[in-house]
């Protein structure tokens, strides 16, 4: 903006970048570096998947929205090439989970129980890649309005992803 602001009004142009185009165009060694860089986020997010599970079903382990969250970070560290998070964790439990953009704290950090959802939006940076996963868990029996809300937002995903 700084930039944009020092040109004469006279002079500016509004319209489409044509770098935009540009970068979303990717070449053989990206495309290949971008699937890679799934495939290894998709280890590292069905292992802490299936540890939650475990922990939270199995062993009646106690973790918050904070510590899950780290548990995952933890768990994509150790896939190769990884460089970090490509952002900070939206982990929100039950009414958190509904808040945009929602990111736990210490004052707002919820123990993850089994009677409610829990929403994890999380990425990977990798060398050859950035990942944004964004899934949703229910570690007991959900209610039928649960099942009802989640098949709702299923469906428009599907119905977005179709409209051409």
């Amino acid at each position: 903006f700084a930039l944009y602001s020092i040109v004469p009004e006279h002079n500016r142009v509004l319209g489409d970048s044509p770098v935009l185009a540009m970068k979303s165009i990717k070449n053989e060694v990206e495309d290949a570096g971008m699937m890679e860089a799934h495939i290894r986020d998709a280890v590292a997010l069905c292992d802490w998947a299936a540890f939650m599970e475990e922990e939270i079903q199995v062993n009646g382990g106690n973790y918050t929205e904070i510590s899950a969250a780290t548990v995952l970070e933890q768990y994509r560290r150790q896939q190769s090439d990884n460089r970090g998070l490509s952002f900070t964790t939206i982990a929100g439990y039950g009414s958190n989970g509904a808040v945009i953009h929602y990111s736990p704290h210490e004052d707002t950090n919820k123990e993850i129980k089994r009677d409610n959802l829990f929403l994890v939006d999380s990425g990977g940076q990798y060398l050859d890649g950035t990942t944004d996963v964004t899934r949703t868990f229910h570690y007991g029996q959900p209610t039928q309005e649960q099942i009802d809300r989640y098949t709702d937002v299923l469906r428009g995903a599907i119905q977005l992803a179709l409209v051409k």
